[in-house]
């Protein structure tokens, strides 16, 4: 099978190098990216979203149609196609958390989804009402949060629920913090 992958990921990837869907963003862009204080393991997914290949069932499918369906399998028993923003905030229960970090930390009660598409792919984050941590961190951490249990949910059958995905995100951010004030010191 990962050779059978490989193959296939090889073909497609020769086929979307040519692409001017590749994201032409400016330098000034790609400076601020990877100067933003976010976890580490986060950096690569943010990356990939931001050029039309982060791993959503849609993409994968695309790519290997007998591996899996392009179906949120979050979503299931309805069928709705999980493309990258399915993935990361339209999914009714991704979207739950989103709402409460966006509420928590950017006092936005009924937060739009263009805010949140501003800050994933412009970079553009709202003003903050506490002022103990770097917006790109909140919503960086955030993403590994939703990362880590949608992949827990696919490959060990670990429930999502979204008050634990929450309080884990929560843990992240303070340990986030924990560490900038350390490094004051």
């Amino acid at each position: 099978m990962p050779k059978y992958f490989r193959k296939k990921r090889l073909d497609t990837l020769a086929h979307s190098i040519s692409s001017p869907t590749n994201s032409l963003r400016p330098v000034s862009f790609w400076k601020r990216f990877w100067s933003m204080d976010v976890p580490l393991a986060i950096r690569n997914p943010w990356y990939r979203l931001l050029h039309h290949k982060l791993p959503s069932a849609a993409v994968i499918h695309k790519m290997i149609p007998d591996l899996c369906g392009s179906s949120c399998r979050l979503c299931a028993p309805v069928d709705v196609m999980e493309d990258p923003d399915h993935f990361l905030f339209l999914c009714p229960k991704k979207l739950t958390i989103w709402r409460l970090i966006w509420c928590q930390f950017f006092g936005v009660v009924d937060v739009e989804l263009s805010a949140i598409c501003q800050a994933f792919y412009n970079l553009t984050f709202p003003r903050q009402k506490l002022r103990f941590i770097q917006n790109d961190t909140i919503v960086g951490c955030t993403f590994l949060g939703i990362w880590k249990a949608h992949w827990r949910f696919i490959f060990d059958d670990v429930p999502f629920d979204p008050t634990i995905v929450h309080n884990q995100i929560l843990l992240t951010i303070a340990s986030m913090r924990s560490n900038a004030l350390h490094s004051l010191v």
